[in-house]
């Protein structure tokens, strides 16, 4: 997030003397303007001019320079090379301060190659040569690097540690270095953001960070600090402020040519108004724009979310032709994403075998690269054809629907065509449950990566919510005829389902159930379901610490016709219903289905837990 400043830093030590033409060797570095790209050509230039090749201490900054930027590139092997470079100068002349920063450098390399244990032993040799020559003022850099490290992998108290280390020590030194002070409290900010439960004090860093910015007027730097309160404001459901600062943000990134960071504030923004029921309008207007800026100005930002989001949200509303449009756009932003991965991947062979064996080696990685291309190009004609035979689908239903319609005589025509139209939408509801269980793949995978324990719980309740979904759309795929959702056999699976992902052996649930056979629309099911998975699981998690024999029990019975009563109980512990209100999800999740039901419910929490809805279906 703050590379275009950490260019600026490095660049204004690096070059301080004037220089040709073309090379950054001005006296103020680089503007705020300049991108990493040039700033890069740069500095190659630099190096490149025998003049400056004397000067040993700013060769060797320049070295250290680019081996940051290669390693932010995900440019390994060319990183490698600078730092062995800069390590040849800090061993010809012995200088440990320079030493110290080639470990700095190889230990972040190692950090982006997620060679964690090979990191943090070079961060703390870093560390250990300054304290030994006591080099105070150079401290507060390597501390802030190690912070991050220690963030980066979950250690927050290690990294609120050595972040206090880092500001004790740009006092001691009495630094006034005001763009390293605009880091160390970002990255404070972000410290106590994902640690501390009382967010004030990443919100005390995010404002500091910004008052800093705002002095020396680098809007960049603003941003990023807006950015960060923006995020910290979702998180406290303060919408109003959430929304000022991401404007704030997308606002004064776009004003200093950073689109790339601009858009990705507005697709926040985007995300603010999804996860707090603001109008579907609003986040398409934003997704909207998100996609006209990045074709009209060709900004290099992935709009696969994007597209996926729309996606979603018209299979909803039952707009099946958009559906399939952004379905089809995501799969190609997805191929965009794949061939630029790979484009890296080949250029780290590239640069890492040089020799002539090596070259053969590359060849083969290049064939392979292009059998690739063209298994991605045939997957995209194949997508083609795809499209135009469900258009011919379509075209073909409705000429059919018309003429079913003129010549009622023909009873076998018509059951034979609309034997089709089930066929179809089996089909439909084939692609969702497909879907749904692929983003429930990417949550496991996430959450089998993670050794965060409050993250993996999130990421289960998040799997167990969409295979909830996932279910109804499962069921009517695999029944004959599409007469709605036996809302028994669903409810009864998905008990299955929940006892299987939660259950304890140790303290086994007895679920009484009495389900009327009931056949609910889809959207009706899925509001249930996402009701009595939210219900359950915190049952089963939750409610039966010291009770001898747990008993669930499930009544759906119809009062009259189409008003229905549903009730969910335990005979648990209860729970305090004011307080769990104000912070639960799973409550907050429960009162927004309950309203989609359009039905009157009560919670009840004193003896054991009670749950009852009364509505009407279709």
């Amino acid at each position: 997030m703050f590379v275009r400043s950490l260019i600026t830093v490095l660049l204004i030590s690096l070059f301080s003397v004037q220089g040709v033409r073309g090379q950054i060797v001005s006296s103020k570095g680089i503007s705020k303007s300049q991108n990493l790209d040039t700033a890069i050509a740069d500095a190659e230039r630099f190096l490149a001019n025998v003049a400056f090749r004397n000067d040993s201490a700013k060769v060797f900054k320049a070295y250290c320079f680019l081996a940051e930027q290669y390693t932010l590139k995900s440019r390994y092997p060319k990183a490698e090379k600078y730092i062995a470079q800069a390590a040849q100068i800090a061993n010809a002349s012995g200088n440990l301060v320079q030493q110290a920063y080639v470990l700095l450098e190889t230990a972040n390399l190692k950090k982006y190659e997620s060679k964690f244990s090979e990191a943090l032993d070079a961060y703390l040799q870093a560390e250990s040569i300054l304290l030994r020559e006591n080099t105070i003022s150079e401290l507060p850099r390597f501390q802030l690097e190690i912070a991050e490290f220690y963030r980066k992998t979950a250690q927050h108290a290690k990294a609120k540690n050595y972040l206090q280390q880092a500001f004790d020590n740009y006092e001691k030194s009495q630094l006034r270095d005001t763009l390293l002070l605009i880091r160390m409290n970002n990255r404070a900010a972000a410290i106590h953001n994902e640690s501390t439960p009382d967010v004030r004090v990443s919100i005390y860093y995010s404002r500091r960070a910004l008052d800093l910015a705002k002095r020396i007027k680098d809007r960049n730097l603003m941003a990023t600090s807006e950015n960060e309160l923006g995020f910290t404001y979702k998180n406290l459901r303060q919408n109003d402020s959430s929304e000022y600062y991401y404007q704030e943000a997308e606002k004064n990134w776009f004003a200093v040519g950073n689109y790339s960071d601009g858009i990705h504030a507005m697709n926040n923004r985007a995300m603010l108004y999804a996860h707090n029921n603001f109008s579907r309008d609003s986040v398409f207007r934003i997704y909207f724009q998100i996609i006209d800026k990045v074709e009209k100005d060709k900004i290099d930002y992935p709009l696969n979310e994007v597209y996926h989001y729309l996606y979603l949200e018209n299979i909803w509303s039952g707009d099946t032709g958009k559906a399939i449009s952004y379905l089809e756009k995501y799969h190609s932003a997805e191929m965009i994403m794949e061939r630029k991965m790979n484009d890296i991947d080949l250029l780290n062979v590239r640069e890492k075998y040089e020799n002539e064996k090596i070259k053969n080696a590359y060849q083969k990685v290049s064939d392979e690269l292009n059998k690739s291309n063209q298994d991605i190009i045939t997957h995209q004609r194949e997508n083609v054809r795809l499209l135009v035979f469900l258009g011919g689908l379509l075209i073909a239903l409705v000429i059919i629907i018309t003429l079913t319609y003129k010549l009622r005589s023909s009873n076998k025509e018509l059951r034979a065509k609309n034997k089709e139209k089930d066929s179809l939408i089996q089909e439909i509801h084939h692609r969702v449950k497909n879907n749904l269980q692929f983003i429930s793949s990417l949550v496991n995978m996430q959450m089998k990566a993670s050794e965060n324990a409050d993250e993996i719980h999130t990421l289960s309740d998040a799997s167990r919510r969409i295979n909830a979904m996932a279910l109804v759309h499962e069921m009517l795929y695999n029944q004959d005829e599409q007469q709605g959702i036996s809302v028994k056999l669903y409810l009864e699976e998905l008990i299955d389902s929940l006892k299987d992902i939660v259950q304890s052996d140790s303290n086994p649930i007895e679920f009484i159930t009495h389900i009327k056979e009931i056949n609910f629309t889809v959207q009706e099911a899925i509001s249930l379901g996402m009701i009595t998975s939210e219900i359950v699981a915190n049952s089963i998690k939750h409610a039966f610490a010291d009770v001898d024999q747990p008993q669930v029990k499930i009544l759906l019975e119809e009062l009259e016709s189409k008003k229905i009563r549903y009730t969910i109980s335990d005979n648990g512990n209860g729970f305090n219903t004011t307080t769990s209100r104000k912070s639960s999800l799973g409550l907050r999740l429960i009162d927004i289905f309950s309203r989609q039901l359009k039905g009157a419910y009560s919670i009840e929490g004193n003896n054991g837990f009670s749950y009852t809805i009364t509505f009407n279906i279709k």
